[in-house]
């Protein structure tokens, strides 16, 4: 490949599908682009990609069933009810946070997702070395 870069930034975001994720990517392009017009107004060669890992849905995704069970009325109370969407948002969060096993889960989805980015960069950019 003839392609180039110099450095990967990867942004960790953790507000999952609480946040519209065409949001997020036009922030990560409004970065990308103050990145290179900085680089530009310096004179810099820099090349530099950003790309971003996503963990709170994918914790979510973990925990919803274990917490569905806990609303009032389950299972027949609405799927989109205030009520289990601030159980399994919030109290979610609160678990997730508040307990060992689900820190070290977090940390370990992170770090899965910063390897694939990475691995993914190394091989798209076969000179970049990280």
């Amino acid at each position: 490949s003839k392609n180039k870069l110099d450095h990967l930034i990867i942004v960790i975001h953790g507000i999952g599908d609480m946040l519209d994720s065409q949001h997020l990517s036009s922030n990560l392009s409004a970065l990308s682009s103050a990145l290179l017009t900085a680089a530009n107004l310096s004179d810099s060669k820099l090349r530099v990609l950003v790309r971003a890992v996503e963990w709170h849905s994918k914790m979510q995704d973990k925990w919803r069933h274990i917490l569905h069970r806990a609303v009032p009325g389950f299972p027949a109370s609405p799927q989109g009810s205030l009520l289990r969407r601030t159980v399994q948002d919030y109290f979610g969060d609160i678990i997730l946070f508040g307990s060992q096993r689900w820190r070290d889960m977090l940390i370990d989805e992170v770090a899965q997702q910063i390897e694939a980015e990475f691995n993914g960069v190394k091989f798209a950019y076969e000179n970049f070395s990280g």
